[in-house]
């Protein structure tokens, strides 16, 4: 069995958010739609009968972000929560929690990566004297 150093896994980890962001970048509108039911699953009572049709909808709203890319957050946990796949409903809110870890730590990489600064008119003006 081959030894992966913990550069590797750092290396991997870096690929896996740069190739999500992309997922991100190209279907915003999915990405909040996913985290809004991620968040439903994870903090709202499910009635045991709507499981399989919340898994339903959770694994639709990753199928876009998911498609076309191994290695993504997206791909993982979409292969995980679709009951058609490896999908096992019983298992639902657990995978659901942490999806949910990994979009925060998701958005958390997104926002230390960005050189974004608020430049307030003021000193705009000073900055010209």
């Amino acid at each position: 069995m081959s030894e992966i150093t913990l550069d590797e896994l750092k290396k991997r980890r870096k690929e896996s958010m740069f190739i999500s962001e992309q997922a991100v970048l190209e279907f915003p509108d999915r990405y909040k739609e996913l985290k809004r039911l991620i968040r439903s699953v994870v903090y709202e009572i499910i009635d045991i009968s709507d499981y399989y049709k919340t898994a339903r909808s959770v694994s639709d709203a990753l199928k876009p972000l998911a498609f076309n890319r191994p290695g993504s957050i997206f791909h993982y946990f979409y292969e995980h929560i679709d009951p058609g796949m490896y999908g096992d409903v019983r298992y639902l809110r657990a995978v659901c929690t942490d999806c949910l870890f990994e979009i925060n730590a998701f958005d958390r990489w997104r926002t230390e990566n960005r050189n974004i600064h608020i430049v307030r008119e003021n000193e705009r003006n000073f900055n010209r004297l």
